[in-house]
């Protein structure tokens, strides 16, 4: 975790995202009511419905102190989560690399829909991670990365 924080914070600098990432730094999150099993690497294998490119690693992952990390295929992502008055994600700090048109269109997609989630769900004895939006539609789905 340390070591993404000082990556972020170093391509922030370069990048003129700090203001963004010092609010995502220094927001509270809590984990306090999150499953244990949700606490874990995840790899992106749907976005609302659309499986992603097998070529673009999208990863998530989720830590005990309430902040989740990982890569939309090309940027790194760091940011809050919190399961207090449903389950929320973000806001997300996203770094800016330039990308093939094709990875940066199913990142763009991918960060729309984890904006847009408001629960979760754990299924396959808690190998595969649901995030669902406020109609209960599964807009990412992701599996335990092992």
């Amino acid at each position: 975790m340390r070591i993404i924080r000082e990556r972020l914070t170093a391509d922030c600098a370069r990048i003129g995202l700090c203001v963004l990432l010092a609010q995502v730094l220094l927001s509270s999150a809590s984990a306090q009511e999150v499953p244990a099993e949700l606490i874990a690497s995840w790899k992106v294998e749907a976005i609302s419905g659309a499986p992603v490119d097998p070529g673009v690693m999208a990863s998530m992952e989720f830590e005990g102190a309430g902040t989740v990390d990982g890569s939309g295929g090309c940027n790194s992502l760091f940011g809050p989560y919190s399961n207090e008055d449903g389950f929320r994600i973000g806001p997300l700090a996203v770094t800016r690399k330039a990308c093939p048109p094709t990875v940066l269109s199913q990142e763009q997609a991918l960060i729309k829909a984890i904006s847009a989630v408001r629960d979760f769900r754990l299924e396959a004895d808690n190998q595969q991670l649901m995030l669902l939006n406020g109609s209960g539609d599964v807009v990412v789905q992701l599996s335990a990365d092992k």
